[in-house]
Parts: C-alpha cells; sequence; structure tokens
C-alpha cells in the first residue's frame, strides 16, 4: 500500500488513511493517534519485517528513548479485537 492509496482492505476491516480512521465491518474502530500511526507503518510495510527502530523513527520521530511497545501493541490489537 502506498501513501497515496485511501483505503486499504483487510480481513473485515478498512483502513481510511485520509480520513485516519480503521473500520470493522463498516463501524469505527477506537484507536489513539499513535495506535492508528503504528497500524498504518505495518499495514504499508506487510509481508516484511518492520525492526524496533524503524517503528520507533516512524511513529515517534522526536522521541528521545524510552519504548512502551506493549501500551501500543495493545492498542492496536486491542482496535483489531485481538487482546
Amino acid at each position: 500500500m502506498s501513501v497515496e492509496e485511501q483505503f486499504c482492505d483487510f480481513g473485515p476491516f478498512r483502513l481510511d488513511v485520509t480520513e485516519r480512521v480503521l473500520l470493522r465491518e463498516g463501524k469505527p474502530v477506537q484507536l489513539t493517534l499513535k495506535a492508528f500511526d503504528t497500524l498504518l507503518v505495518l499495514v504499508e510495510r506487510r509481508g516484511h519485517i518492520v525492526e524496533r527502530e524503524e517503528l520507533m523513527k516512524t511513529v515517534w520521530p522526536d522521541s528521545f528513548g524510552g519504548w512502551e511497545p506493549d501500551r501500543y501493541d495493545f492498542g492496536v490489537a486491542e482496535g483489531l479485537g485481538r487482546r
């Protein structure tokens, strides 16, 4: 998926990049901004391993250390209904 594409469909989900919303069977899924950004990176690079450093540079470019992967992994997993 390129950033120019507006939608990405996977399973019962539709990721709307322009509106920055995740839909599940047409209904909005509540995600934090960072959880959405994390999901977007993973969808854009689907089929590839996303290293922690790449995720940090993309989602938290101005961060100085301190990594909370469990918090954001949980946010994405919860939004996808995989808690």
